[in-house]
């Protein structure tokens, strides 16, 4: 038995983007995308939120403050701003806003030209959902998986 680690039969590249966002302006996250479709092939594209996330908390309870915020002015409130409003809109739990995040990251994901120019030219390619829900140690499959056939 060899002691390296096992290696997978198939390209994985990971990269976190916090919250499990994907905003269409990141140069960092479309650069990623792009070397992982148009580069090493990927053919399955994750997006994994997670529940006890401590940024769905706090965008949660900013959201439902009753003290209402002004324009974001610090980094740290542009960073959050997105979740923030994504929270109002769905209102719910912050284990729901996690769900919900996850659904906008997808189907942010599958607007951009990267995946638009990967399915324009037959590559096979998949961008799916899903929840690890850390209290239960498992992986949840939100039944959502883009593949360029259908309008995202």
């Amino acid at each position: 038995m060899s002691a390296s680690p096992a290696r997978p039969i198939y390209p994985v590249l990971t990269t976190t983007t916090s919250r499990s966002q994907f905003p269409p302006t990141d140069d960092n996250a479309l650069a990623v995308l792009t070397y992982a479709v148009h580069h090493l092939g990927v053919s399955h594209v994750v997006v994994a939120g997670h529940t006890q996330c401590g940024g769905a908390a706090a965008c949660h309870a900013a959201a439902n403050s009753a003290t209402p915020a002004g324009p974001p002015s610090t980094p740290l409130d542009r960073w959050l701003a997105p979740m923030i409003a994504l929270a109002k809109e769905v209102g719910g739990t912050p284990a729901e806003l996690v769900e919900a995040n996850v659904r906008a990251a997808v189907a942010s994901i599958a607007a951009t030209e990267v995946m638009k120019s990967a399915w324009a030219h037959g590559k096979d390619v998949q961008v799916h959902g899903w929840v690890y829900e850390i209290e239960k140690g498992r992986l949840k499959d939100l039944r959502i998986t883009v593949d360029g056939k259908e309008s995202a």
